[in-house]
């Protein structure tokens, strides 16, 4: 095949011929700590003061959750060598979940912060090699690829300090470009990390309105009228969803839910239900239909028992065993499915739940919930809208940061190898 020009063929594809192939550990110094004996979870202390121990869960987003890191007493910290951590280092954890990264923006206290024996920590060894690129290209996907086949065949997942350091990775010869490259990514980190917030935002938002709306301590424009207590099985009918086998799926069909889709796959409502099931197995199945309640009667926890989502789709669908459903009578099924997943509501179904391994509810207990409505329809579907709307908002952003990582990814493929250079 032959090379474009002003590139060379190296034994990881090609690179510019301005670039060089270097070893983690002749561009990188390696330091972990080692002599550490295991810290139990009652030896971690609530004092400030105390030192800061980092570990692989401390990470989230490619930063530290300083306001969760651990404190450990003075003594269990100068039992081993020290690592004090710096701005600018690069953590990778290398065992257990291997191969998570964290680039160390900044300290509190910086005289007091070490890390843990599963980390260890990258620094450039002169100034020919910027760290915020180091970083990156320890976040490619090629390092990802490394880890994967390094781990491959052992029982306890980690990668040794020397397997670390024979890692292979193009580097462009100039400071300039190393860190013109990262400048790049790390504006686009920084979109995503923005898009985050707003979508944390908005989430608050849709709780706080949640908490008002769905409980009447606030009332939109234009309703008035005292709100009405009752029972769930005063304002609808239930029935239950028959067995459904994982053998019964097919790829094309009558849709269909199962009670451990409602966990995983939805949230609140749905125009869409993505398991399908023959039409044959559909005349033993109970079939649900538009503005149906759909509950979990099982699951891990009580606080998660009795999820509820709502099918508001115009096809013929069914549902599987150990769904609940309940068919309002005149209430907004919209209005209805927030509120069964509101923590007033949550809370009930908790104290339902039967059961130690596996806690279940039936439509008998469901149906002794204890409501707090709105006098109108109406202001039930206004109430709805409102928080669909955040929905749609939050979804809207979600998608938008998706399609940004997306963006990200394949930036990093072309600026970590050199396909694409900056000008």
């Amino acid at each position: 095949m032959e090379v474009k020009s002003g590139y060379i063929q190296t034994e990881i594809g090609e690179i510019p011929n301005d670039w060089n192939l270097k070893l983690l550990k002749e561009i990188s110094s390696m330091h972990g700590r080692i002599g550490w004996q295991g810290l139990k979870q009652s030896e971690f202390t609530d004092y400030p003061d105390d030192p800061f121990l980092i570990t692989g869960m401390n990470f989230k987003d490619g930063e530290i959750r300083w306001r969760e890191v651990y404190h450990i007493p003075e003594q269990r910290y100068n039992e081993a060598p020290q690592i004090q951590l710096r701005p600018d280092d690069v953590l990778v954890t290398k065992d257990g979940t291997i191969g998570k990264l964290l680039f160390v923006k900044e300290i509190p206290y910086p005289e007091k912060a070490s890390l843990n024996s599963h980390l260890l920590v990258f620094r450039p060894l002169n100034m020919c090699y910027f760290p915020k690129f180091l970083y990156y290209q320890l976040s490619s996907k090629y390092f990802k690829n490394y880890v994967e086949i390094g781990k491959s065949g052992t029982t306890f997942f980690g990668l040794s300090q020397e397997a670390f350091g024979n890692y292979l990775l193009p580097i462009p010869q100039t400071l300039d470009e190393q860190r013109a490259i990262a400048a790049v990514l790390s504006d686009v980190d920084d979109l995503i990390g923005a898009i985050n917030r707003l979508i944390a935002k908005k989430r608050d938002i849709k709780r706080a309105a949640m908490q008002e709306l769905l409980t009447g301590k606030k009332r939109l424009p234009g309703f008035i009228g005292k709100w009405n207590d009752c029972f769930l099985a005063d304002i609808g009918i239930f029935s239950k969803g028959k067995g459904l086998m994982k053998d019964d799926i097919v790829d094309d069909g009558v849709p269909c839910i199962r009670y451990g889709e409602i966990y995983t796959q939805y949230n609140d409502y749905t125009n869409q239900l993505y398991s399908h099931i023959s039409p044959e197995v559909a005349k033993e199945s109970q079939r649900i239909r538009k503005g149906d309640l759909l509950f979990t009667g099982s699951g891990e926890t009580a606080e998660e028992i009795g999820k509820c989502i709502t099918y508001l789709g115009e096809e013929e669908a069914y549902a599987g065993g150990d769904v609940i459903i309940f068919s309002p009578i005149e209430n907004d099924s919209m209005f209805l499915s927030y509120l069964m997943n509101h923590t007033s509501i949550v809370d009930q179904k908790a104290r339902m739940g039967q059961g130690e391994v596996i806690v279940h509810i039936s439509a008998r207990n469901l149906a002794l919930v204890k409501l707090h409505l709105p006098p109108l329809q109406d202001e039930e579907r206004a109430i709805a809208i409102v928080l669909c709307q955040l929905d749609a908002d939050i979804t809207a952003l979600a998608a938008r940061r998706d399609k940004t990582i997306l963006l990200k990814q394949g930036m990093m493929q072309e600026l970590l190898t050199g396909g694409k250079r900056l000008t």
